[in-house]
């Protein structure tokens, strides 16, 4: 074999190598979006009812008014038997769970729904943060004092 035959034998082998790369490269692609597409209505549902069961769970933490806590608590029974069990992720359900749990045994007891609610609004931002592979900023003001009235609940609540 000659040193000609030697480098063409080689180029042709890189180049095949190449080729080959960029289309699996390619077919990778096209399927990571076909998957995007499949999955966009899904995570919207899911953020759509995060952001919805967030409302309720920080309404029942939160509302002194008899009505809107009842009207709160019953969104909250429906979003938990519902729909909600159709998107959240595990660490969501049990976040979910605590804070049934929680209504059921002390619905009065403000100080910790408003923990349990913060527990599952950041249950439910890391739930949003690995669906839509993103990451979002910490928090750390509410989760060194879930309970604090100076930092998690606005004066207009107090």
């Amino acid at each position: 074999m000659t040193d000609y035959q030697f480098w063409d034998l080689i180029l042709k082998a890189v180049a095949s190598i190449l080729a080959v790369g960029g289309a699996t490269a390619g077919i990778a692609k096209y399927f990571r979006s076909v998957e995007g597409t499949f999955r966009a209505p899904l995570w919207e549902k899911q953020l759509n009812l995060y952001f919805e069961v967030c409302e309720v769970a920080a309404t029942l933490a939160a509302e002194d008014n008899l009505v809107e806590r009842t009207l709160a608590e019953r969104r909250f029974w429906r979003l938990y038997y519902g729909p909600l069990a159709l998107v959240e992720s595990p660490e969501v359900e049990q976040a979910m769970v605590e804070f049934a749990l929680a209504i059921e045994k002390n619905p009065h007891d403000l100080k910790i729904l408003r923990s349990l609610a913060l527990g599952l609004a950041y249950q439910c931002r890391e739930s949003i943060a690995k669906s839509w592979r993103t990451t979002l900023p910490e928090l750390s003001a509410k989760a060194i004092h879930p309970t604090s009235r100076a930092r998690s609940v606005p004066n207009s609540v107090r």
